[in-house]
């Protein structure tokens, strides 16, 4: 990665490139941000005035500054934190892939609400399919048996609960979700009750602390799935027919499962939104693929 330094200084020797330097109050006018913020970036070494007059004190800034001071807010618009901001400009490997992480995420977070919205105001088609990926991650878990919403409902409630008796904080990039212990092929997932559900409550590892209860903490890795995202269920037993449309889809493209347990995603429910009606329940169903 080029020294930024060194990249201005050498665009600055190209011919007929005009040298216009900007006030303070011209800078805050083009980027939009304050002089207090102006000055603290400067403070903070992410820009530097090309000039400053000794007798006035006022700063003078180039159109690279006025640039680079976009690019940063272009980039806090999208979710990044100041110091992840700075960290882009780092030419450190480490702090690069860490970001790009943390990007994608939120990339992936945005699409799938995104399309959550777009279900909500879609009168005709209460369904999407993708792909998604299940990124590895720390879970506390529960089994236990279901026969309705209410028993399901149930179940992750009470997991979220223990989660946060715990001291264990929630992630707030993965939303709960459960597998169906008693069937692990994608074609023979029947609607017939009870099921025996093994509920995921993804959680932050640095939550863990020497004297956490770690029973029930799982490493649970990660995954490649085609999805159905479903908006509008009312019970858990209306899974019946997105399960159809999503196999006769995963055929249909000729993609071939893993063999792994399929996982219901619940990200919008009772627990996580009381508010809700009876059928503006939002779940995704995957199925791992090779």
């Amino acid at each position: 990665m080029v020294n930024e330094k060194q990249a201005v200084e050498e665009m600055r020797g190209y011919p007929n490139l005009r040298g216009d330097l900007f006030t303070l109050k011209r800078v805050s006018d083009a980027t939009g941000l304050s002089r207090t913020m102006l000055i603290k970036l400067e403070h903070d070494g992410f820009i530097t005035p090309t000039e400053v007059n000794e007798e006035t004190g006022w700063r003078y800034y180039d159109t690279f500054s006025i640039f680079k001071l976009l690019q940063y807010r272009r980039l806090r618009l999208i979710g990044l934190s100041q110091s992840e901001v700075f960290d882009y400009y780092s030419t450190g490997n480490d702090s690069l892939r860490e970001i790009l992480t943390q990007m994608r995420q939120k990339k992936r977070l945005l699409d799938q609400n995104i399309e959550i919205l777009a279900l909500r105001t879609d009168t005709e088609r209460n369904y999407s399919f993708s792909f998604y990926d299940f990124d590895e991650m720390t879970c506390l878990t529960a089994e236990g048996e279901v026969s309705n919403l209410v028993d399901s409902n149930t179940l992750g409630y009470n997991l979220s609960v223990e989660t946060l008796a715990r001291s264990l904080k929630p992630l707030e990039t993965e939303e709960l979700f459960c597998e169906n212990r008693d069937r692990y092929s994608p074609d023979a997932m029947e609607e017939e009750a009870p099921w025996h559900l093994k509920v995921y409550q993804p959680i932050a590892p640095a939550s863990i602390g020497e004297k956490t209860d770690r029973s029930g903490i799982e490493r649970v890795p990660a995954c490649h799935t085609f999805s159905i995202l479903v908006y509008g269920l009312s019970d858990i037993g209306m899974m019946s027919k997105p399960r159809e449309l999503l196999l006769a889809e995963i055929r249909k493209r000729g993609l071939r499962p893993t063999g792994a347990p399929p996982r219901v995603q619940a990200i919008v429910a009772k627990y996580t939104a009381m508010q809700i009606g009876e059928s503006e329940h939002v779940m995704r169903l995957a199925v791992p693929v090779e």
